[in-house]
């Protein structure tokens, strides 16, 4: 899963100028997003546009007093009624630069600081519904496997533009996109457990 994620500065796509789609944002700095925060996304409504929207996703079924869904898993999500229609229609880009994950084979949990090289930004593959959105994941890679039986889906520069846009994607392009990132391209480091506390956000959540 993904439940927490770092940004500090804004990715580039092929084909979008995400950079003025983004300036309202400009100098942006997260260490510690949790969920129902509202972070800025890529959509697609006709034409690409920028828009804040808060995390986590409520199901129509859900109870009123239930957490918002925060992810959904790539490999069902297309055909879950839930999430159906929003990832034939309401995919977007959601930028990022780390994530947090939390070893619970030990005790207490230890928190993992998952980044690429020079920790530079990229895309977490997303939907979008009413004014909130949520964050796809897959399997782990071998890095994430140690730690997590689950990852989010990481876009980079090249394909990010491949996932935007408000008509079905087939399944074969849905399953290209929403592959495990190269675990060659990924790195990971323990961190200290300020950033269990959602209220902590600064740079000592990455020591």
């Amino acid at each position: 899963m993904c439940g927490r994620y770092t940004l500090r500065k804004f990715p580039s796509a092929e084909g979008l100028d995400v950079h003025d789609l983004l300036a309202p944002w400009e100098g942006l700095e997260h260490f510690n997003v949790a969920p129902t925060r509202k972070m800025p996304v890529v959509r697609f409504t006709g034409r690409p546009e920028s828009a804040e929207l808060a995390w986590g996703i409520r199901a129509r079924w859900q109870k009123k007093t239930a957490r918002p869904l925060i992810n959904a898993r790539s490999e069902t999500a297309a055909t879950k009624p839930t999430f159906r229609e929003s990832v034939a229609r309401r995919r977007c880009l959601v930028p990022a630069d780390g994530f947090y994950e939390w070893r619970r084979a030990v005790s207490p949990p230890q928190p993992y600081f998952f980044h690429l090289p020079n920790e530079a930004p990229f895309w977490f593959a997303g939907i979008w519904e009413d004014e909130a959105y949520l964050i796809l994941t897959t399997k782990p890679n071998k890095i994430m496997q140690p730690i997590h039986d689950r990852m989010p889906v990481i876009l980079d520069e090249a394909n990010a533009a491949s996932w935007l846009g408000d008509s079905p994607l087939d399944r074969e392009t849905l399953e290209r996109l929403c592959s495990p990132y190269p675990a060659e391209r990924l790195a990971c480091r323990e961190v200290g457990r300020r950033v269990n506390n959602a209220r902590h956000d600064d740079p000592e959540c990455l020591i």
